[in-house]
């Protein structure tokens, strides 16, 4: 536990120095601006803005030799107190810093996620599209694609170690058999033949039948090109049942049996 008390006060010293550089250049930036408004108010202040200078590039120095050094300790405690108990775990889990580096992750992850690329040393921020400290904020889960599959990211943060953990579950095969599902829907057409008697009325009965016949022909081979259903309930009518997936293209194709029709045919 000693160890991680000093991790803590290492973290403390690390964000008060990164404070400390942001509020530096943020008043050398003004300091520069006086010089166009009070010249002799700048020259005034030089000597101590000279000092503050060089102090806070040696603080930069410094500050980016602990970041790594702090990181490394994180680490080294994360696998001192908890690598055997997450090495094993059913479901796919890495460990990050806050800047979103991946520090660690378990078997599970390598086999079955990234068997093929070690993601460790690597920054994850850009898969999870938003910093970790905002992942942690949402209220159930982050949805990622990722290596051509779709997982829920459940974010944890670990205030004893300032580190956060993710848990990986994999929904692609419940992605897609969800938009399976509703593509499948069926979805009904009415069809019915316009001007439908009066194209018939002067017609021979062998005329009649060939006309009814073609009209059959144009609507059942509409449906099979979408493995539909249909059931004639009347002589110019037609309920036609298709799955929801194709209605777009029918749609954009603005109804092709429309176009199907022959002269000598009544509209459709």
């Amino acid at each position: 536990m000693k160890t991680k008390k000093n991790c803590f006060s290492d973290g403390f010293l690390f964000r008060l120095r990164f404070c400390f550089i942001f509020f530096s250049v943020l008043f050398l930036l003004l300091y520069c601006l006086t010089y166009f408004y009070n010249l002799s108010f700048f020259l005034a202040l030089f000597p101590f803005v000279l000092v503050l200078y060089i102090f806070s590039i040696f603080t930069l120095a410094k500050f980016l030799k602990r970041k790594d050094e702090i990181i490394q300790q994180l680490f080294f405690d994360f696998k001192l107190d908890c690598e055997d108990d997450f090495k094993k775990f059913p479901l796919p889990i890495i460990v990050c810093a806050e800047d979103g580096t991946v520090l660690w992750c378990n078997d599970c992850f390598l086999k079955s996620i990234s068997p093929k690329k070690n993601y460790v040393g690597e920054s994850f921020l850009g898969v999870l599209k938003m910093p970790l400290y905002s992942a942690c904020k949402v209220n159930r889960h982050l949805n990622i694609d990722f290596e051509d599959m779709n997982f829920r990211v459940f974010v944890t943060y670990l205030k004893e170690s300032s580190l956060y953990l993710l848990y990986f579950e994999d929904v692609t095969d419940y992605l897609y058999l969800k938009q399976e599902y509703e593509v499948s829907k069926p979805c009904v057409f009415y069809v019915m033949v316009d001007n439908y008697k009066e194209m018939l009325a002067d017609k021979k009965d062998s005329e009649r039948s060939s006309i009814l016949g073609k009209i059959d022909t144009i609507v059942e081979e509409f449906v099979d090109g979408y493995m539909g259903f249909m059931q004639k309930y009347r002589e110019n009518e037609f309920l036609v049942v298709l799955e929801v997936r194709h209605l777009a293209n029918i749609c954009k194709g603005k109804f092709p049996i429309l176009q199907k029709g022959e002269p000598s045919l009544p509209d459709i």
